[in-house]
């Protein structure tokens, strides 16, 4: 089997970088700086790969030690994150999970008190303690305690306020606003039916005869208005294949379109995805 090159190694990489085409504009200026950022950790791996012939490697132990000191405290350059804190927390143990590492108990219960604080009365969690409930830190949040595992942890959610919180959030047309008066797009779906209310298996309402996120039907026309015609048969056909909404997609496509899709999104010069098209939830679904 042939050894497949790096991307980064590639020699006609830089020909790929960015454009404006004489018409610069805020937005590619921002991409350009990116592309320059990544080029120089290109170069440092180029020129570090040249004397050690075993790199990549990855270095384990130090991505352990980073991710347990996260977990205690993290510079200051985190502050514009402070709405996002069950983010961090969940980041940090889904990658100490992938590590194959286990918390201790004090970590765990660190993080359970933590995470307990974030949550409302009303139901969902906030970006941090005493803030709005809202959808993406309540998927980070769950997450992260599904990750401890410990039965401590499944306590912390209030299923039935947490129930009820992803119901007011729905919309007639099957989507889902973000937050209370908030934003509606995809990201609501994939944070609140599949992932948050499978998990805490509150995806069905007494009251209701349909899952929270509807008929496919109408999951379908809710997805058309956000994605391109071989994108929304892509992830028709993904949910079909997770048996989300327990029937069949209204025109059945391989996971080959959901691939496709994925792939035209893509930056080329620096291979990093435009992240409002696909949201790294959808990605690590996969």
């Amino acid at each position: 089997m042939a050894a497949v090159m790096l991307r980064c190694l590639q020699s006609d990489i830089n020909e790929e970088r960015y454009s404006d085409k004489g018409v610069p504009t805020v937005t590619s200026d921002e991409q350009i700086k990116v592309e320059k950022n990544i080029a120089a950790i290109f170069n440092y791996f180029r020129n570090t790969i040249e004397v050690d012939s075993k790199e990549p490697l990855l270095h384990r132990e130090r991505h352990i030690a980073y991710l347990k000191k996260g977990l205690k405290n993290l510079p200051e350059g985190f502050q514009c994150l402070d709405a996002s804190r069950p983010w961090l927390v969940y980041w940090a143990v889904h990658a100490l999970e992938l590590l194959e590492t286990k918390l201790n108990e004090q970590e765990a219960e660190n993080i359970i008190n933590f995470l307990k604080r974030c949550q409302n009365p009303a139901g969902g969690f906030g970006g941090g303690p005493s803030q709005y409930s809202h959808l993406a830190p309540t998927y980070a949040a769950v997450n992260a305690l599904a990750i401890v595992g410990t039965k401590e942890a499944y306590d912390v959610i209030n299923r039935e306020k947490l129930q009820e919180f992803l119901w007011q959030m729905r919309t007639d047309e099957g989507a889902f606003r973000m937050h209370e008066g908030g934003e509606v797009d995809i990201r609501g779906v994939i944070h609140a039916e599949v992932s948050v209310a499978r998990l805490a298996n509150i995806a069905w309402n007494n009251s209701s005869t349909e899952p929270l996120t509807g008929s496919c039907a109408l999951l379908g026309d809710l997805c058309l208005s956000y994605m391109t015609s071989e994108e929304i048969w892509s992830l028709v056909s993904f949910w079909d294949a997770y048996k989300i909404n327990h029937c069949k997609p209204v025109v059945p496509r391989p996971l080959s379109y959901l691939v496709f899709g994925i792939c035209r999104r893509r930056m080329i010069g620096e291979t990093l995805f435009e992240i409002k098209i696909y949201m790294p939830e959808i990605l690590c679904i996969l």
